[in-house]
């Protein structure tokens, strides 16, 4: 179990190992597991989202998060990204979340269990977004600017909109601290990642 006094220092994790402690093995739904350089992530036949995260420690109010993330197998009602400000309380998520999914929509999701689905919405784009590579076996990088309660996002490489009308900003004062994660939700389907970085300004 992560302490929460440590706080989360810089690092970068291409999956040489496991010394971030991430979770592997068979989780309920999920199967995760490490190895050439990737952490795999299967989703089994029920629809379910999980948070699979590295002890890492407890998050400044300043960084940067940014995931290597891509598909591999299921159907277009499957998203996956990253989270940040994590706190699980038994079945309970808090935290922010950038996803997309292969039809190249994105959305930012705020995940609180009081909410009618455990999220609410706080931005979506319904159409293709022009940066988002589309379809399974195709690597995004999908970045989250944190900076106190402000926060923007890039989706390889680009800015993208967060707020009507088009603003590239973001705030929200629910949650602070907390932990990094990817998010990854779907049912018979199975996710890439290769790499996570956190930078610390």
């Amino acid at each position: 179990p992560t302490t929460q006094t440590s706080v989360a220092k810089p690092f970068t994790e291409t999956f040489q190992d496991n010394h971030l402690n991430w979770l592997v093995g068979i989780n309920n739904n999920l199967t995760a597991s490490l190895s050439n350089n990737m952490y795999t992530l299967d989703i089994g036949n029920a629809s379910q989202t999980y948070f699979p995260h590295p002890d890492a420690g407890t998050l400044p109010d300043n960084f940067t998060l940014t995931v290597l993330i891509e598909q591999t197998k299921g159907d277009l009602n499957a998203f996956y990204g990253l989270a940040f400000r994590l706190k699980e309380d038994g079945s309970n998520v808090y935290c922010y979340a950038l996803s997309i999914n292969q039809n190249g929509t994105y959305q930012v999701l705020k995940y609180d269990p009081n909410a009618s689905r455990g999220f609410g919405q706080m931005f979506s784009v319904n159409q293709p977004w022009p940066s988002i590579k589309q379809g399974l076996n195709q690597i995004n990088t999908l970045q989250a600017i944190v900076h106190g309660n402000t926060f923007s996002f890039k989706i390889n490489n680009m800015l993208v909109p967060v707020n009507n009308p088009p603003n590239q900003t973001l705030s929200d004062t629910a949650y602070t601290g907390g932990q990094l994660a990817l998010l990854v939700a779907g049912a018979n389907a199975s996710f890439t990642v290769t790499s996570v970085q956190l930078a610390i300004p």
